[in-house]
């Protein structure tokens, strides 16, 4: 194969390489992130399902945190990592949304625990703010969990107090905006408010932390990284071939 075919091949197998390397690092970019939260407690969802409708701006959805499902291993070896709160999320199949949730966490002023935690969320009447995270719609993906994470907060602190979450839509409009499921209720204690009305479900959501996985994600980002060399090694090896092939002419005779 003459020097300018080959340098013509090389191109065109860039051309190629370069976008399916970026795409491959864009789509798997939020899951190999993903790999550094650590879900401690799950809400149980193989109940009965049902969405709260378009998190329209000034809608509010509040659900009271219950530790009493974290083993006190977890809390034990991960008390000073960051907490997360994972919420499940649709998106009305990949529509594209606009705007903004506000997630706040809030304790309880009066003292508690992990024990108490679901009675004295459903009985205080006096909540303080201990951090609030925004959530742009556009990224929310479809029927998956989004996590949450609230910056200084630890589990160690946050399971020293009965405490809530409440998701406020800020300014999405109707036909452009997410919304959030919820499962039938099976703890009484833990009931989620929907616009200021109590229901018979709780948001199906995850308690998370920030754990240490550096290892894991630089092994994934590895792997990729080898599957598009592997895909170039094998389109170098082919390229030959595919140049020295006999070609026919036009009376159906081999070409030289």
């Amino acid at each position: 194969m003459s020097q300018r075919r080959t340098g013509v091949w090389l191109l065109l197998v860039l051309l190629v390489a370069v976008p399916l390397l970026v795409w491959l690092f864009a789509a798997h970019q939020r899951d190999i992130a993903g790999y550094a939260l650590k879900t401690l407690w799950s809400a149980d969802q193989r109940s009965e399902q049902a969405h709260v409708g378009e998190l329209v701006a000034g809608r509010e959805i509040t659900q009271s945190l219950d530790w009493s499902g974290l083993q006190a291993l977890s809390v034990e070896r991960f008390g000073t990592a960051e907490l997360c709160v994972a919420l499940y999320f649709a998106n009305y199949f990949d529509r594209r949304n606009r705007g903004q949730l506000a997630v706040e966490l809030a304790f309880a002023e009066s003292a508690g625990g992990a024990a108490d935690a679901p009675i004295q969320a459903e009985t205080s009447e006096s909540w303080r703010t201990r951090a609030e995270t925004r959530l742009d719609m556009a990224a929310i993906r479809n029927y998956r969990f989004e996590p949450v994470c609230f910056d200084g907060v630890t589990l160690a602190e946050a399971v020293e107090h009965a405490a809530r979450l409440q998701v406020r839509g800020v300014d999405g409009v109707r036909g452009s905006s997410v919304t959030l499921y919820l499962a039938v209720l099976e703890d009484p204690l833990a009931p989620a408010v929907v616009d200021g009305e109590r229901v018979d479900r709780r948001l199906i959501h995850r308690v998370q932390v920030l754990a240490d996985h550096g290892n894991e994600q630089r092994a994934a980002w590895l792997i990729l990284v080898f599957v598009v060399a592997v895909l170039l090694v094998v389109a170098l090896a082919v390229a030959p071939t595919l140049q020295q092939a006999p070609r026919r002419d036009r009376s159906g005779g081999l070409m030289g």
